[in-house]
């Protein structure tokens, strides 16, 4: 459903040499919507983009 919304196929073509980075973003709200628990705790790992 959060792919359908965000329209994900068209952001994969749009982006394609991102989709890795896509595809963890996806991961991580997918995880956020389905967590029961009162508190999440996101941490990230700074890296450069190389654009």
């Amino acid at each position: 459903m959060i792919k359908t919304i965000l329209h994900i196929g068209d952001l994969f073509l749009a982006h394609s040499k991102y989709r890795q980075l896509i595809d963890g973003i996806m991961d991580l709200m997918l995880e956020t919507v389905l967590c029961d628990n009162e508190k999440i705790l996101v941490t990230s790992n700074w890296e450069k983009v190389k654009c």
